[in-house]
């Protein structure tokens, strides 16, 4: 009977621990945000047609836009938003301010990256980079919404 039990035990503590290493192998890990970004980067230029040359200094680029689009920090969420000018008169201005701040970074980044892309792409080639871009961002941007509404 001490037999049986033993072994008995032994199959289940087994099974519970393939079973826990089974579900962590399946649950997709996140890439960090520059492997992404260069990712993203090298599916632009393929989809844009840039040669090997142009395909690195473009990826090169694109990262460093990226991250200096991280720095910026977060866009806060419209619930954020919302809640916050529930606060007050001033505290509404302050958010404006800050979001109207944001936008005006952006803005400049964008040019200054504009400046920079035009030294070795075409405008051509720059205007179906943002097209790619914004195709992206929109796709991610619904996968998120997607995953958040089923809970993950």
């Amino acid at each position: 009977m001490k037999g049986f039990i033993r072994t008995a035990l032994t199959v289940i503590l087994m099974t519970a621990a393939t079973v826990t290493a089974g579900a962590q192998q399946q649950g997709k890990e996140r890439i960090p945000r520059e492997q992404l970004a260069e990712s993203q980067a090298k599916h632009i230029a393929k989809q844009v047609g840039m040669d090997a040359d142009k395909t690195k200094q473009f990826t090169d680029t694109y990262c460093r836009y990226q991250r200096e689009v991280w720095s910026l920090g977060k866009r806060p969420t419209p619930r954020k938003v919302r809640a916050q000018a529930q606060e007050g008169d001033e505290n509404a201005k302050q958010n404006i301010r800050e979001r109207f701040d944001r936008s005006q970074k952006m803005l400049d980044l964008r040019e200054k990256y504009y400046e920079e892309y035009s030294t070795f792409l075409t405008q051509e080639e720059i205007e179906k980079v943002y097209s790619i871009e914004r195709k992206m961002m929109n796709k991610l941007k619904k996968r998120s919404r997607a995953n958040a509404r089923r809970g993950q």
